[in-house]
């Protein structure tokens, strides 16, 4: 430890040269002691031997900046600052004052320096007191962070084996993550994106999108628009926008063995073919219920029942279901009432079929008809579709390059674009006939017992023809 004045006088030359000795011992050791130097210079360093601190003196030569706090007590090349604090000339920290580290500066059209942060990983060899460096941490010249990568592809590149970002709560407290975007391109928030080989199209493969301008969470896989949350909550899947609660289009299987029919465990099925399947079981692959259809107090009100050679429709018929049981009187007046017809559907104009009109049906036998006469309802039907822009992403070698914007997504695109929906469709809606139905099985019961009236008749009449012929 030594400080000096800098000062040589005018002496004796063996004075002198323990004066000469002085100032080096004072420069070699950074003017180190206890306390700051009597005598200051502008751009002075001094070693803060009581604090461990590294001290520089302004260029007003009025005040002492701390440049590092060091540990003394690691006496290894890799711990050389513990600590760097932005404080003011009495040592304590300066509220507000920013720390600032450059890079260094770029020459001409040459890039800027980067920020590398390197630790050493502990691995060293017995009796070894340096352990090689690895970068941890690089922030390029054009503000890019990677964590586990020097040449981070994106703002932040975080890169790793196994888990390589977790949040834990702390003592039992919840964690959370929060992601904000403002003003992201389209006003369209891209919450995760998914993928392989960065810097090429793969790294979009799946990405989870959550669109500010309405509200909708989107769900992206081979960089296809998949399902959609709504605003209103609803989920679409093969759909970009529904009024329902859950829509989903496209062929689907949903049953707990993955086949369509299977044996005693299907619930609900739709096969490629369209078939339809619903709560399905049975005692062989031969005998299964392809539909079984429950009310609302999730009682089985009927079903559809399929065996080696015929398909049974079913509805509940069971005597303990009903009440006030009385035979069916006046069935033949009532058939007289129904007004069969022959007509063909305006869509399958070549077809004559025989039938009923609904609304006629309806007056002699109303549960045979489903819906109101001229009734109406509304409807959603899109106006536009989804537009979107055809982008081949960046990669290595090239920058992203944007061959069409604001286009409807086409049937094909070319090896390395990709189509990235930046506008919902538009929808409205539209007031449409609500058509009636009707099943005519439930004419049968009338049927019957007219047919059970006529006969009753028929035999009368052969009673007293037989009688007057003999």
């Amino acid at each position: 430890m030594a400080q000096h004045d800098y000062v040589i006088d005018n002496q004796s030359f063996p004075a002198t040269r323990t004066d000469i000795n002085n100032v080096l011992l004072a420069i070699s050791s950074t003017n180190s002691g206890t306390s700051a130097p009597s005598t200051t210079y502008a751009n002075q360093l001094w070693y803060d031997t009581t604090n461990n601190k590294l001290y520089i003196r302004n260029e007003d030569n009025d005040a002492w900046i701390p440049l590092f706090l060091l540990d003394q007590s690691n006496d290894v090349a890799s711990t050389l600052a513990t600590e760097i604090d932005v404080e003011d000339v009495s040592g304590t920290d300066t509220a507000g004052t920013a720390l600032t580290i450059k890079g260094g500066a770029g020459t001409g059209t040459g890039a800027g320096g980067s920020i590398v942060f390197q630790t050493a990983d502990g691995a060293g060899s017995t009796g070894s007191s340096v352990n090689a460096h690895a970068t941890r941490v690089t922030i390029t010249d054009d503000g890019k962070v990677g964590i586990g990568t020097t040449s981070p592809h994106s703002e932040l590149d975080v890169r790793g084996a196994g888990e390589i970002f977790t949040v834990e709560g702390d003592g039992g407290a919840s964690a959370e993550i929060n992601l904000s975007l403002i003003n992201g391109t389209g006003n369209k928030s891209t919450i995760i994106n998914f993928g392989k080989n960065l810097g090429t199209s793969d790294r979009y493969l799946g990405r989870i999108i959550y669109e500010v301008d309405n509200n909708n969470m989107d769900f992206y896989t081979s960089g296809t628009l998949r399902a959609r949350f709504t605003s209103a909550g609803n989920l679409a899947i093969g759909a970009t926008a529904t009024s329902n609660k859950i829509e989903v289009r496209g062929t689907g299987l949903f049953s707990s063995d993955g086949n369509y029919r299977g044996s005693n465990s299907g619930i609900l099925n739709v096969s490629p073919n369209g078939n339809l399947a619903i709560g399905f079981g049975g005692d062989s692959d031969a005998n299964y219920y392809a539909a079984i259809f429950h009310n609302s107090s999730n009682t089985a009100v009927g079903s559809i029942f399929v065996d080696a050679s015929s398909t049974t429709y079913a509805t509940s018929s069971d005597y303990r279901l009903k009440e006030n049981v009385a035979n069916l009187t006046g069935a033949i007046e009532r058939v007289k009432a129904l007004a069969p017809k022959r007509f063909n559907f305006i869509a399958d104009p070549d077809k004559t079929v025989d039938g009923f009109l609904a609304h006629e049906a309806a007056t002699v036998v109303p549960e045979a008809v489903q819906g109101e006469k001229d009734a109406m309802s509304d409807q959603q039907f899109m106006v536009t579709p989804a537009l979107g822009d055809i982008i081949t992403p960046a990669t290595d070698d090239a920058d992203e390059v944007v061959h069409s914007t604001g286009v409807a997504k086409p049937d094909t695109l070319e090896d390395g674009q990709e189509w990235i929906q930046t506008a919902s469709p538009v929808m409205e809606t539209r007031s449409a006939p609500d058509y009636q139905g009707i099943d005519q099985s439930k004419l049968v019961p009338v049927l019957t017992a007219a047919l059970q009236e006529a006969i009753a008749k028929i035999e009368a009449l052969e009673t007293r023809v037989a009688a007057l012929e003999g």
